[in-house]
């Protein structure tokens, strides 16, 4: 994407997401359907994306938003 873009979203589904995430961040998490992922990348350019070049922030999991009661 051009890099005047601070952020983007990558909409998509299983199994690439689980492990598009591992990829950027070395971290495996579980994602199921409609669950999201906030990964930071402290990039110049976005063309720097590579792998582990992301920390994992938050994902959220439509269930456990839900179980929050």
């Amino acid at each position: 994407t051009a890099d005047n873009f601070s952020s983007i979203m990558i909409v998509g589904h299983n199994p690439g997401f689980e492990g598009l995430v591992e990829i950027l961040t070395g971290n495996y998490q579980r994602m199921p359907t409609a669950a999201l992922a906030i990964i930071k990348l402290e990039l110049e350019s976005w063309q720097n994306v590579a792998p582990a070049c992301g920390k994992l922030f938050e994902v959220l999991r439509p269930k456990e938003q839900f179980d929050r009661g």
